[in-house]
């Protein structure tokens, strides 16, 4: 869906309370909130609009409908929408085509990859829920496979272009889409 034209709004930035009187809240608070509401209108977007809506022009569904999926897939997953992004990557399994990625199918994942969210919560990376599931996944489907490489060459490219301050968070979450181990350390119990 592509909207024409300038702004569709304009957000005013101050310190002090916001929201109408039903919904106040405090401006730490700004990115939760909207984050909350975010996620209300794009769970109504996955439910309602039909998928081939999410297809960049010159597109048609039935001989794009892989990349339907991902650019839906990587929207979900940017608003941190892990279980609508993990509907998306389960219809992706389960497609007879699990052929390689096209380059069409590369520049989304690349870019959900590369980039966290601006919201300040992080990323669906580092959702245990959704790695978790992506690496069943990836156990059955060469497709969530090929996903998961591109998403571990972008955080890798994003090592490359910002540093080696990343490379911490590159690693904790290329471990998790790799092994079910957990990155924490527990201390023995000890009894006595």
């Amino acid at each position: 869906m592509r909207v024409e034209g300038g702004a569709t709004f304009i957000y005013r930035q101050h310190e002090g309370a916001r929201g109408n009187t039903a919904d106040r809240f405090a401006a730490p608070a700004r990115f939760a909130k909207w984050l909350q509401y975010d996620q209300r209108i794009f769970r109504e977007l996955q439910k309602d609009m039909p998928l081939a809506e999410y297809l960049p022009p010159g597109h048609d569904l039935a001989t794009s409908s892989r990349l339907a999926l991902i650019e839906r897939f990587t929207l979900m997953a940017s608003h941190l929408l892990v279980d609508e992004a993990l509907e998306d990557l389960t219809l992706l399994a389960r497609l007879a085509d699990q052929g390689a990625l096209t380059g069409a199918e590369r520049r989304p994942l690349r870019l959900i990859a590369y980039a966290d969210p601006w919201y300040g919560c992080g990323s669906v990376w580092d959702r245990p829920e959704f790695t978790t599931r992506l690496r069943q996944l990836a156990t059955t489907s060469p497709l969530v496979r090929a996903i998961r490489a591109e998403a571990i060459r972008s955080f890798l490219r994003g090592v490359r272009s910002e540093g080696l301050g990343r490379l911490p968070l590159v690693a904790q979450r290329t471990l998790r889409l790799l092994t079910a181990t957990s990155l924490t350390r527990r201390a023995p119990d000890r009894a006595g």
